[in-house]
């Protein structure tokens, strides 16, 4: 080899995928699993035909969601995050702190009775029957989001009142199950109107508020 020539290149490395394509390829995969879960459900579907409908390998696919579960729960919790976007997060809140949550509270019925909402709401119901933890974990996934912001207005509400209080989140949970208790009894007998809906988050928040000069 003489002094003026190069050794030759080493062939190009190939890398973690850009963020651009990172992130369509984790749109393909949960695109291609919502389809393949309210067509099949959630037994039905399987993760080969949802790697073969993204378009990626087994490989891939395995890589992100190392189970059917948790694929489920990715999308469940994207489907969520658009439902309460909608309807809960979609307006300014009021200034009144009773007025604030009666409007989150119209907000997460919306969210539930959505006509979107509804193949979810089956799926993940199917998907947990007989399996604890998995119906525990889809229960506070899909809670969760309401519980926080109901949460978060209540303790900033408060912070003024003469005495301070003990456990906002209990708080929320307790507007949570009402709501979705009325929502699981209206679903079973029915169903119920909007205009219904908007009448029981204002009356429970009045409750909550006032006690028994509410009833």
């Amino acid at each position: 080899m003489t002094a003026t020539s190069k050794s030759p290149s080493p062939p190009p490395r190939v890398g973690r995928p850009t963020a651009e394509r990172a992130a369509a390829i984790e749109t393909a995969i949960l695109e291609a699993a919502r389809s393949q879960f309210l067509a099949a459900g959630y037994e039905g579907a399987s993760m080969d035909a949802i790697a073969a409908s993204a378009r990626v390998s087994k490989g891939t696919l395995y890589t992100r969601y190392p189970t059917k579960s948790a694929l489920l729960h990715a999308v469940v919790r994207l489907q969520i995050e658009a439902c309460t976007n909608t309807h809960v997060r979609s307006e300014p809140l009021p200034h009144d702190l009773k007025q604030r949550l009666q409007q989150l509270s119209r907000g997460i019925l919306a969210a539930l009775m959505a006509p979107e909402s509804r193949p979810f709401h089956r799926l993940a119901h199917h998907a947990a029957l007989g399996e604890g933890e998995f119906a525990s974990a889809l229960y506070e996934l899909a809670l969760r989001p309401a519980i926080t912001d109901l949460k978060d207005e209540i303790a900033a509400g408060t912070r003024d009142f003469p005495l301070p209080l003990r456990n906002p989140e209990q708080v929320a949970r307790m507007i949570q199950a009402m709501l979705y208790g009325w929502w699981l009894e209206r679903e079973a007998s029915g169903g119920a109107t909007r205009a219904e809906a908007n009448a029981y988050a204002d009356h429970a928040i009045d409750v909550l508020f006032y006690g028994r000069t509410a009833w």
